[in-house]
C-alpha cells in the first residue's frame, strides 16, 4: 500500500484557492505546467511510501501515541516558492505563516515515532507547504514574472485539528487518495478539563 501522512484542507479553502490560482494564472503559458486538482489539496507530514498491509495496524497505533495530547492551531497561507529553485522549478508551492513551527514539531513527532517502530527514516527535511503545480519543462520567464507580481495570498484559516494516513492509488487518470484512518488532535479548551 503506498501511504503518506497528511493534513487536509477543507472545502471552502479548497475552493477558494483554486479560484485564485485561476483567476492569477489564466493569461500565463500553461505549457509543461499540470496543476494539482483542488480536491487533491492537502500538506504531506510525512510520505511513506510502500508498507505492506500487515504493518498498517501498527501503524496506526504509532500515530495515535505520536499524536497523543497534541493541541491542534491554526495557521494561514503566505508565501510562494519554487522546489528546487526558481532557476530549475519542478514544484510550485504555497508556504505557511509563522506557525510552520508547530507543523515542523508534529512532523517531528510522527518521526521519532515512525523511526522507533522500524518505519525508516525520511529522506527529507520537512517543509510545511501545499503543492499547487508540477513543472515537467523548465517553467517560461513570463510564468516566474507572474508569480512575482501577485500579492501575498489572503484566504480562510487552516485550522489543524486532526491528521489523516491517506493511501494513494495510482491510475491512468492520477492518484487517487483514500482516507484510512483519522486522528484528531485536542481542541485547545479540551486540554484544560
Amino acid at each position: 500500500m503506498r501511504l503518506f501522512i497528511a493534513v487536509d484542507c477543507p472545502q471552502e479553502l479548497k475552493s477558494s484557492l483554486s479560484q485564485f490560482l485561476k483567476n492569477s494564472f489564466q493569461t500565463i503559458p500553461q505549457k509543461g505546467m499540470k496543476w494539482v486538482r483542488a480536491e487533491h489539496f492537502h500538506l504531506t507530514l510525512r510520505f511513506l511510501g510502500e508498507v505492506e498491509e500487515s504493518r498498517v495496524q501498527l501503524l496506526e497505533d504509532t500515530l495515535t501515541d505520536s499524536l497523543g495530547g497534541v493541541q491542534s492551531f491554526s495557521s494561514k497561507f503566505t508565501t510562494f516558492g519554487f522546489f528546487p529553485s526558481s532557476k530549475r522549478a519542478r514544484i510550485f508551492w504555497i508556504g505557511l505563516d509563522d506557525s510552520k513551527e508547530k507543523l515542523a514539531n508534529l512532523a517531528k513527532k510522527i518521526e521519532e515515532g515512525l523511526i522507533v517502530n522500524n518505519f525508516g527514516k525520511s529522506d527529507k527535511e520537512f517543509s510545511a507547504h501545499l503543492t499547487l503545480a508540477r513543472f515537467s519543462l523548465t517553467p517560461l520567464p513570463i510564468v516566474l514574472q507572474q508569480i512575482e507580481k501577485i500579492k501575498s495570498p489572503s484566504f480562510a484559516e487552516l485550522k489543524i485539528s486532526q491528521v489523516l494516513l491517506m493511501q494513494s492509488v495510482l491510475q491512468p487518470e492520477g492518484p487517487h487518495y483514500v482516507v484510512l484512518k483519522q486522528f484528531l488532535l485536542v481542541h485547545a479548551d479540551e486540554a484544560f478539563s
